[in-house]
């Protein structure tokens, strides 16, 4: 017998799809403007799914393009689905990397950014110092916490445009470009957004063909880092925001009278990637 052809759902259908399992679980976000008047999704739809994110099968059923970016999402949710009383998704069940590989990992992301801002053409005669430095293997100092330092870092821009770059330059299907937003939302960042919409490019070959993975990774375990110094002085200082323990277990945000809640993250910048 004949393999059968599934038709692909349309934008349209997809967008109906969402809302049809996010209706029951948040009355706020299901009455969003976005749903009905710009046949869109909101951009805060996936915390109606919060804490297990129990009903993100149903979210995806149908759409085969979907299936590696819903088992990417669905570890989001592992490690950092239940409520914090944070605007963003804060890792709370952190996964388990050893100093030795978040080091490594720090080393192959800044590998990584340093292609992509050349790519990008982003690189001045004044930041050539620095781009060779991150493909040298800048220093990696695990730290006890954020550093004084780092946090307004002229790197951050250059990564931030050469990630923007490469959202303009990638032809994701109609599921990945309605997620997009929403993806981003779940902690301000496109890194992250990246590494989750990856698979519906089609299967990922190599290490080498999932840029966003070592970075992902790092978030995954509860690990944020900031870049230090200047030109061949260029280190990464990094720390762990939790510890290895299970997070106590939390309930769900409150389904109505959610305004503020909401408000609150709305508040958020919307299509600019943090810089952090």
């Amino acid at each position: 017998m004949a393999e059968r052809i599934r038709k692909r759902l349309t934008r349209k259908q997809i967008i109906s799809q969402l809302r049809r399992v996010i209706e029951p679980l948040d009355r706020e976000i299901a009455a969003d403007p976005h749903w009905r008047v710009h046949g869109d999704a909101p951009g805060d739809f996936l915390y109606a799914l919060r804490p297990s994110g129990a009903k993100l099968p149903a979210l995806f059923a149908g759409i085969p393009e979907a299936a590696g970016v819903l088992e990417r999402l669905q570890t989001v949710f592992a490690h950092a689905g239940p409520e914090t009383g944070h605007m963003y998704f804060m890792v709370s069940r952190p996964a388990r990397l050893t100093d030795a590989a978040l080091t490594k990992k720090l080393h192959t992301w800044a590998s990584t950014v340093a292609g992509m801002i050349d790519v990008a053409n982003l690189v001045d005669a004044a930041d050539v110092p620095m781009i060779h430095r991150l493909v040298s293997k800048p220093p990696v100092e695990i730290v006890a916490g954020p550093p004084g330092e780092g946090s307004s870092h002229p790197l951050l821009a250059l990564i931030h445009e050469a990630i923007v770059d490469y959202k303009d330059n990638v032809d994701y299907p109609p599921v990945a470009e309605i997620l997009m937003e929403a993806l981003y939302t779940i902690a301000c960042r496109y890194d992250l957004a990246h590494w989750i919409l990856r698979p519906s490019l089609g299967k990922v070959a190599s290490d080498a063909d999932d840029l966003f993975a070592p970075v992902a990774a790092l978030w995954l375990a509860g690990v944020e880092f900031a870049y230090i110094g200047e030109g061949a002085d260029l280190r990464i200082h990094a720390w762990r925001t939790v510890s290895g323990k299970p997070a106590a277990p939390r309930s769900a945000r409150p389904r109505s009278g959610s305004a503020p809640t909401r408000a609150k993250r709305a508040a958020s910048p919307s299509g600019s990637g943090r810089k952090r």
